[in-house]
């Protein structure tokens, strides 16, 4: 039944989002330990800009700004060897890894408060 839960939410919102869940993502969330955390998060954020489309300029971005600023920070990590292939370094994610992770480094939060209008 959860599943089924989550896939109904999930679907409901490959349409809804300014970035769209492929059925990859889907399936990812399915079998992500948390989610419905995840679920819950992306129905937020579809609700948020629901809301935010009618705020004018100055009120939208310190509602962007204060909504984004919620999500916890998190840094990239960085592997301690010198190889280029084991080193993750500095990635910066999509809205879409941004809000399906959870958290991010700043990088993320601004990438994420510029695609969110």
């Amino acid at each position: 039944m959860k599943i089924v839960s989550v896939f109904l939410l999930c679907s409901s919102l490959v349409f809804a989002l300014p970035f769209k869940l492929n059925t990859k993502d889907v399936s990812t969330i399915k079998k992500a330990y948390e989610s419905k955390k995840i679920t819950t998060r992306l129905l937020r954020y579809k609700d948020f800009l629901e809301q935010a489309q009618y705020f004018h300029l100055v009120k939208k971005l310190n509602r962007v700004n204060a909504y984004i600023n919620k999500i916890r920070s998190k840094y990239d990590k960085v592997s301690n060897t010198n190889t280029k292939e084991n080193t993750i370094g500095d990635y910066w994610m999509t809205p879409k890894e941004f809000f399906i992770a959870g958290s991010g480094d700043c990088e993320d939060y601004a990438i994420a408060k510029f695609f969110t209008h």
